[in-house]
């Protein structure tokens, strides 16, 4: 069981063994970022959720994500609602090809480089997650401090809109 305490000190051990986006670094990551968030959006307007639902999503997508790359599970129903760990999971087979058929074959073809069985190819794409959506959860953090419970979703939404 993963408690408050300890989901904050995964979240820095993730953080610092795969990376993390520098602000204003963000060009060569703003495909992924826009996927993510854009599934982010669609998950917050399809249930009604607001941004902190969406941060305690993207903790847990975080962790859960992290168990399957160390083939650990971690039950985070202490900390967060198993709603929302639920709709986690639909979002974590859309951003990992060692979980979906279609998005494997997609992938390979978009990356024919890449070898799914490679320990060194694995970690790469999971760090691209993992930095993907470290930086979602800091502009999560950004937003609710400065302008509310539901500033993430609010900037998100004209994000998305082109505002």
């Amino acid at each position: 069981y993963i408690d408050k305490r300890q989901l904050e000190r995964l979240l820095k051990k993730i953080r610092k063994e795969f990376g993390h986006i520098e602000k204003g670094n963000e060009d060569p990551y703003l495909e992924g970022l826009y996927a993510f968030e854009n599934n982010l959006s669609i998950q917050a307007q399809y249930y009604g959720l607001n941004s902190r639902h969406i941060e305690k999503i993207v903790k847990a997508w975080i962790v859960i994500l992290y168990g399957c790359y160390q083939d650990e599970q971690y039950d985070l129903s202490y900390t967060i609602d198993d709603d929302l760990i639920e709709m986690t999971k639909s979002l974590i087979l859309n951003c990992n090809p060692y979980f979906d058929k279609e998005l494997r074959g997609q992938f390979l073809k978009d990356h024919p480089e890449i070898d799914l069985a490679s320990q060194e190819d694995k970690k790469s794409i999971y760090t691209m997650n993992f930095r993907l959506l470290g930086r979602i959860l800091e502009s999560i953090q950004f937003w609710n401090k400065n302008y509310g419970s539901d500033g993430y979703l609010n900037y998100l939404n004209k994000f998305m809109n082109g505002e």
